[in-house]
């Protein structure tokens, strides 16, 4: 096997007691289609991609604000819904790169972190820990969550309250959610004159 093969069958996480077969491992949605068809999961608005990406990042960004909220002096506002329910692939690849405290100022007018360091906004026992959450990229912030207590919290809420075929499918999605926008390419609408 080469290294493009390696490659292409690491691009997605799969954390289940069965194996994806290869012709379904090359892409998100051969996956995603493949895990709704082997748990016969009907399709419903909750069964969705969409959907499922639209939890994946809601429930990510209210931690991200209480966190923020839980390291600086002032009240920080929400995110606007705006953005948590865009899940455009080309809008959210532009902000993967970006530093948490970058996506705040763009939406939220919050100063910058050397700001509010000097303005002393950030809690004394919140300093380390607010210039690392400041620094990292929303990527890597993402794949921190994942490790977290708080990530397979919420995992089980989904099982709890979806069920635990939606539970599959949302583990699947919110895994892999960089990656989705990482890898994949932005939806073309198809013309008359393309076909």
């Amino acid at each position: 096997m080469n290294n493009d093969e390696n490659y292409e069958e690491e691009k997605y996480k799969t954390n289940f007691d069965f194996i994806i077969p290869k012709d379904c491992s090359t892409s998100f949605q051969s996956i995603f289609s493949y895990i709704r068809k082997k748990y016969q999961i009907k399709f419903c608005r909750k069964s969705q991609i969409d959907s499922l990406l639209k939890k994946c990042k809601g429930k990510f960004f209210k931690i991200i604000h209480e966190i923020m909220n839980k390291c600086l002096t002032i009240a920080v506002k929400r995110l606007p819904q705006l953005f948590i329910t865009n899940i455009n692939i080309e809008y959210n690849k532009k902000y993967l790169e970006k530093t948490i405290i970058q996506i705040y100022q763009e939406f939220n007018d919050l100063p910058d972190y050397e700001s509010l360091k000097v303005k002393n906004i950030i809690k004394p026992n919140r300093e380390k820990l607010f210039c690392q959450f400041c620094h990292y990229s929303l990527y890597k912030l993402y794949d921190i969550y994942c490790e977290s207590e708080r990530f397979r919290t919420d995992i089980n809420d989904v099982n709890t309250q979806e069920g635990k075929r939606i539970g599959l499918l949302y583990e699947f999605v919110s895994l892999n959610f960089s990656s989705y926008y990482k890898y994949s390419k932005p939806h073309q609408s198809k013309n008359k004159a393309d076909c």
